[in-house]
């Protein structure tokens, strides 16, 4: 869930996804990936000016366990790089997309110290509260509460030898 809710508390979604398929191969060069996430339960209006119009993915490096620490609202992403999804629409039942083509061929070339992971904080372009008492939030389908249909995934494309 991203957004703001009733308690006038910001919420943030978190996704890692594990590269140890592609780095079976040898000699890797990523050449492409986007990142898809499956939007539902909207409630209220996010996508509004107070929270600049979009959701984004901030590239992070949580590890293996999220502290409260990576939920900061002054979490810098890694190297500087967010990147918004398409389409501005609450519409529930909507994929939505982003790409994510350096963030994944970052952690690639660092794979061995941020453990085959690609991770991402989700939220809203502005970090902030409307202060309205009303729930103005998405979801996105996530691993564990999720059918695997609408689950998050990356599409990576590479070359290889």
């Amino acid at each position: 869930m991203f957004g703001d809710t009733t308690s006038d508390l910001q919420a943030k979604g978190f996704l890692s996804f594990d590269l140890s398929p592609v780095a079976s191969n040898q000699n890797v060069v990523i050449t492409g990936a986007t990142l898809y996430a499956y939007q539902y339960n909207c409630t209220g209006s996010p996508y509004i000016a107070a929270f600049g119009y979009s959701a984004t993915a901030l590239h992070i490096d949580y590890g293996t366990t999220l502290t409260i620490g990576d939920c900061d609202l002054d979490t810098a992403p890694l190297g500087g790089r967010v990147s918004t999804f398409s389409s501005l629409l609450t519409t529930d039942g909507m994929w939505k997309s982003t790409y994510v083509t350096a963030s994944v061929a970052d952690d690639f070339a660092n794979r061995a110290t941020r453990g085959n992971r690609s991770q991402y904080m989700i939220r809203m372009a502005l970090d902030a509260i409307t202060s309205n008492g009303n729930d103005q939030h998405c979801s996105f389908g996530t691993h564990h509460t999720s059918p695997s249909t609408i689950r998050p995934y990356i599409a990576v494309t590479y070359e290889y030898d």
